[in-house]
């Protein structure tokens, strides 16, 4: 799958999706966990509020990967 078509999918098939990428690490900023998952050929950050145990979003991340 590439990236552009990740992209297009609703939250809930990114979500799908991610859960069978390879983890990367979490950070946490202002109370929200930003997870990092690398799929195919492009990396994601999932959005995370423990609070509400709730995605917020999935953010592609831009940054080109070196090969």
């Amino acid at each position: 799958m590439t990236a552009q078509e990740f992209e297009a999918l609703d939250l809930n098939s990114q979500a799908n999706l991610v859960w069978e990428g390879e983890f990367i690490g979490t950070r946490v900023v202002d109370d929200v966990y930003i997870q990092r998952y690398k799929l195919t050929d492009f990396e994601v950050d999932v959005y995370y509020d423990p609070m509400n145990n709730k995605i917020i979003r999935i953010y592609r991340n831009s940054k080109r990967q070196a090969d």
